[in-house]
């Protein structure tokens, strides 16, 4: 097909089609840009923008809470070995302290008899006296020891 020359007629006419053309699409354009569902579709754009926002703040919120708690359970171990470590000094003081005990009671199971008529010069680690108690205690003791001794003879 050859190309036909247009008479400046048919131009004219060709170009008051093409502006109608246009025209028509620009309403149709205008008319889907005011249509609900053009709306609706631009809200949900900027409401899907403003969503993916606060995702990525909330991500970053969760790194920075689970670097925090990470900071924490070291923490925790840390306090927990300090608490194995003192617990275990606590009870080694306390068997220490359990010894020097028995064997305080030992010492005085072997004090030396001490006569009633004569001044006591028996101290009391607790308070730096004998008491009266514990005096008789020790002279009963003794003197059963003797008695004992001097039957077996």
């Amino acid at each position: 097909m050859a190309k036909e020359k247009l008479t400046p007629v048919q131009v004219k006419q060709k170009v008051i089609y093409l502006q109608s053309e246009l025209q028509k699409y620009r309403n149709k354009v205008k008319d889907y840009e005011e249509n609900y569902h053009y709306k609706l579709l631009e809200e949900l754009k900027v409401e899907n923008d403003m969503l993916k926002k606060e995702n990525r703040k909330l991500e970053d919120k969760m790194e920075q809470l689970t670097n925090e708690k990470k900071g924490l359970l070291l923490e925790k171990e840390q306090l927990e070995a300090n608490i194995q470590i003192m617990t275990r000094e606590k009870e080694k003081m306390i068997s220490e302290k359990k010894e020097k005990e028995l064997e305080k009671s030992n010492n005085i199971n072997e004090a030396p008899f001490v006569n009633p008529q004569e001044p006591s010069n028996i101290v009391n680690e607790q308070n730096n006296t004998t008491s009266d108690y514990e005096w008789f205690k020790n002279n009963v003791k003794q003197s059963s020891n003797i008695t004992k001794s001097d039957h077996s003879k």
